[in-house]
């Protein structure tokens, strides 16, 4: 089974699993907020969540900004998003964030991932959903990405500026991390 088929076929009990992680709705919010304090309250403002999944980090970034934002979800289980060029999306000026699982680089991140994967994570996604290729992914592929300085890295080679990150708060600390950049104004 590819990973995009078995998005598609976790994604009816995907928020079920993700809800039973302590922090993760509250940490979805505050980047939310972040975005939206960075950004300003201002008219017209226009958002766009890449890989937002099931929705809960757009209702995040809805109920964080003021009325009237246009606001736009894309998720390609198809592995469409692979080919977006995010960059070019963003107006001069605007501001790209980033919430990404990864433990490279982290020791004791990895253990804790590891230990969460393995007692949680997949015994779950195999008892709900059968679809141990999901949620095996999923771990591996935190496993697999990028550190956090390769990840700001590849920010900064992509044209962005201000490119800066925290960690999330809790048994998630060191684990996922919001990046923030911004792409560089035109010149008048």
């Amino acid at each position: 089974m590819t990973t995009a088929a078995a998005f598609d076929r976790g994604a009816s009990r995907y928020d079920l699993l993700v809800g039973l992680n302590p922090g993760y709705h509250r940490e979805l919010r505050v980047a939310a907020e972040a975005l939206v304090d960075r950004v300003g309250h201002r008219p017209g403002l226009r958002l766009i969540d890449l890989a937002c999944g099931t929705g809960a980090s757009t209702k995040a970034l809805h109920r964080a900004a003021p009325d009237g934002t246009e606001m736009l979800g894309l998720d390609a289980s198809h592995g469409m998003l692979a080919e977006a060029e995010v960059f070019c999306l963003l107006a001069p000026g605007g501001w790209l964030v980033v919430q990404e699982y990864s433990v490279a680089g982290d020791a004791k991140a990895r253990v804790i991932w590891d230990a969460v994967c393995r007692a949680v994570i997949i015994p779950l996604g195999v008892l709900l959903d059968r679809n141990h290729d999901l949620y095996h992914y999923l771990w591996r592929s935190v496993v697999d990405l990028d550190s956090v300085t390769q990840f700001a890295d590849r920010l900064v080679a992509a044209g962005f500026e201000d490119v800066a990150h925290r960690t999330a708060t809790g048994w998630q600390q060191g684990i996922l991390h919001t990046f923030v950049a911004r792409k560089p104004r035109e010149n008048p």
